[in-house]
């Protein structure tokens, strides 16, 4: 187990997965499951020897809750740049990026501009009969058409978009209201878990309360995911985004009250 925050370790007590950046800092992936967090490098001089430098490394530990069944998790926080955002753990999916901006200060979160730009999955994912989405946006001002892609997949399977007037909609092979104000402002924490039954059941979360449940939803079988746009481009997004978690797992309203109250502070700043 590694140590808690601001402690030296060595790299032998590290047994993992690393990527070094450009800045020398290192990404720890693949960390147990319900953890994540950042391996941070530097350097420190030797006073005897000019020329000899010594490498230390300490670990910031993400203490995140509802590990279990994560298929992908991206977090701004961490893995995160203007061409890339790196998958923190699961099945490794990274994504690229296409124009929208990244913010480098908390709260961390890529902007876009609701005229070109998106965010996409380098691979597709599979969430099956049962799954939940979640994630921390805020938008930043009227969208400019009825369907502005929040996020969407290869195959249409699900799409949750803003209409004009603040409106959240999502589809399945038809576009349905759903009853989630998007206002300026204030980051807001969306969540969305689908049980594949008769009927089907589909149930939306903001800020961890159960807004409504709705016979909507499908499976999602193996799509690669949008970001702020629709998949291929158009209908795109204005707003922000910071985090993105999927499940191939129907999460419980406990779990989500605890997802949304781990991050809640963070976003609030």
């Amino acid at each position: 187990m590694l140590p808690a925050s601001g402690n030296s370790i060595s790299m032998s007590q590290i047994n993992t997965e690393f990527l070094r950046s450009s800045t020398a800092a290192i990404q720890l992936k693949k960390a147990e499951i319900g953890d994540y967090g950042i391996v941070n490098h530097g350097f420190v001089g030797n006073g005897s020897n000019p020329y000899s430098m010594s490498e230390f490394y300490s670990y910031q530990h993400l203490n995140f809750p509802q590990g279990a069944s994560i298929v992908d998790l991206w977090d701004a926080r961490t893995g995160a740049d203007g061409s890339n955002w790196e998958s923190v753990y699961g099945n490794d999916t990274n994504m690229s990026v296409s124009g929208a901006t990244y913010n480098s200060s908390a709260p961390n979160n890529f902007f876009f501009d609701g005229t070109n730009d998106q965010i996409s999955t380098d691979d597709s994912v599979a969430l099956g009969t049962g799954w939940t989405i979640a994630i921390w946006l805020r938008h930043a001002g009227d969208q400019s058409a009825a369907y502005e892609r929040i996020f969407g997949m290869s195959g249409y399977q699900f799409e949750f978009a803003e209409d004009t007037g603040d409106k959240a909609k999502v589809y399945d092979g038809t576009w349905a209201l759903v009853d989630v104000v998007l206002d300026g402002g204030d980051w807001q924490h969306i969540v969305f878990t689908f049980t594949d039954g008769s009927p089907k059941e589909l149930k939306v979360y903001e800020d961890s309360t159960l807004k409504d449940t709705y016979d909507e939803g499908r499976q999602i079988p193996d799509d690669s995911i949008t970001l702020g746009a629709k998949q291929g481009g158009g209908e795109n997004w204005l707003g922000e985004i910071g985090q993105f978690i999927l499940w191939n797992r129907v999460l419980s309203s406990s779990e989500i009250s605890s997802l949304w109250g781990y991050d809640k502070g963070y976003y609030d700043e």
